[in-house]
């Protein structure tokens, strides 16, 4: 179930991440971590961020096959991810001369499950209209995420909506965020 639901909501994650970078020019790049707990039983540190995904300027996005993981210790100019992790909120900073968000993915209990690491770069916020957009996308991806959990821990059948949804469970978790989108703007319009 635990790598199930990774699984799923890092393809997930991935397609947010491409309409971000489609609809927000000012993104520079858009770095993607699991939270997982510490293998240290004795350390302080209660848990590690694992890098999985990871974007480039155009958008394009690469899973990587063995992601590196960062230690709070070893990472004191990355302590804002640290920072989100630890209090489950939205935390902006500027790190190695770059202007960055760090937005938490949470569970049902409210704890930071994935931690999007986005760059504005030299950029201090972006403009209006990107913003809301970049806003609108993430709390999206949010509700995404929040219907996987809901359908791995009630073992429910999902609604299909889309025909590409019918055709596999991997074809339809590809196009979830998609779905939500068209959704929202059949609400809107």
């Amino acid at each position: 179930m635990y790598i199930d639901i990774r699984l799923k909501t890092l393809r997930i994650t991935q397609s947010a991440v491409a309409w971000i970078h489609r609809r927000c020019l000012g993104v520079k790049q858009i770095t993607a971590h699991l939270v997982e707990p510490s293998k240290e039983k004795l350390s302080v540190e209660s848990f590690c961020l694992r890098k999985m995904l990871t974007t480039d300027e155009k958008g394009e996005s690469k899973l990587l096959l063995k992601p590196s993981r960062l230690r709070r210790k070893d990472n004191l100019f990355r302590d804002y991810l640290f920072k989100c992790v630890d209090i489950s909120e939205t935390v902006t900073a500027l790190a190695y001369g770059e202007h960055r968000i760090a937005y938490p993915l949470r569970d049902n209990s409210g704890h930071a499950i994935v931690l999007l690491d986005i760059s504005l770069g030299a950029l201090k916020t972006l403009p209006p209209r990107q913003k809301a957009e970049m806003s609108r996308m993430l709390n999206l991806l949010s509700l995404a995420y929040a219907e996987v959990l809901q359908e791995v821990e009630e073992d429910e059948d999902p609604e299909l909506i889309l025909e590409a949804e019918s055709v596999s469970e991997e074809s339809r978790i590809s196009v979830m965020f998609d779905r939500m989108i068209l959704m929202e703007l059949r609400e809107t319009v």
